[in-house]
């Protein structure tokens, strides 16, 4: 079963990972995916963030590769601006996170599930990488 998890994780984040190969792209939920079209871009959910966050995270743990310890960062990088349009989802004003991205703009509202999504996937981050981690990815969001 682990060997079947890891396989499909390995195929979603390949899937997830469009253009530089640095930037996380989650699937959009603008639409549902139909055989030979492509996947939707927006609107992207903090929710495909924090889900691939812990798992990337549970591979991490599982397996010791730190491949999937970088991919981790890498889309927790989403939320601080490291996305298809290089704003913050991650609010430090108020502590929120927005609600997604459009194709031309940012979902400016922060509801419950976003800011949930944020928090888990920052505890996650934390409690794999300890409570003295210094990452540069990691340190404006521990200002909460």
């Amino acid at each position: 079963m682990i060997a079947a998890g890891i396989e499909s994780l390995e195929w979603l984040v390949l899937a997830q990972h469009r253009g530089d190969q640095e930037t996380f792209v989650p699937i959009g939920s603008n639409g549902f995916l139909r055989a030979g079209e492509a996947a939707a871009r927006f609107d992207q959910q903090p929710v495909e963030a924090c889900a691939t966050i812990a798992a990337c995270l549970t591979a991490f743990r599982l397996t010791g590769k730190n491949d999937w310890l970088e991919e981790s960062h890498r889309v927790f990088r989403w939320f601080l601006g490291s996305n298809d349009l290089q704003v913050p989802l991650y609010d430090a004003a108020t502590g929120g996170c927005r609600d997604g991205l459009h194709p031309d703009r940012v979902n400016e509202n922060q509801g419950a599930e976003s800011t949930l999504s944020f928090l888990m996937a920052l505890l996650d981050m934390q409690a794999t990488l300890g409570p003295h981690a210094r990452q540069p990815d990691l340190e404006m969001s521990t200002s909460l």
